[in-house]
């Protein structure tokens, strides 16, 4: 009777691979979605990084849309000649990414 092979298992990605790998998605694919207050996740901390880069953003990248990114989207928004919303709308977006 032939013996089976099992099946190689993969280790289980650690945060930081995850949040590398998803980061890198949210670099190609981030206009998809309007972020606003609230929303939490991977999209929120690639934006807060970026707003970082650009100086509009000095707090935690932890992922959470609150009043303090909100206020740096505006700054951002306004530095750039966007209508200022405090929501990063698919405009705010394009000028986020990198080009």
């Amino acid at each position: 009777m032939p013996t089976r092979k099992k099946a190689a298992t993969s280790e289980p990605k650690t945060q930081q691979q995850e949040t590398r790998s998803d980061t890198a998605v949210a670099d190609r694919f981030p206009f998809r979605h309007s972020l606003d207050t609230g929303d939490r996740g991977v999209l929120v901390m690639w934006a807060q990084s970026r707003l970082a880069e650009s100086g509009h953003y000095s707090g935690p990248l932890d992922g959470r849309y609150d009043r303090e990114v909100t206020l740096a989207v505006r700054k951002f928004q306004s530095a750039n000649s966007l209508k200022i919303t405090g929501i990063i709308d698919r405009r705010t977006w394009e000028c986020l990414s990198p080009s």
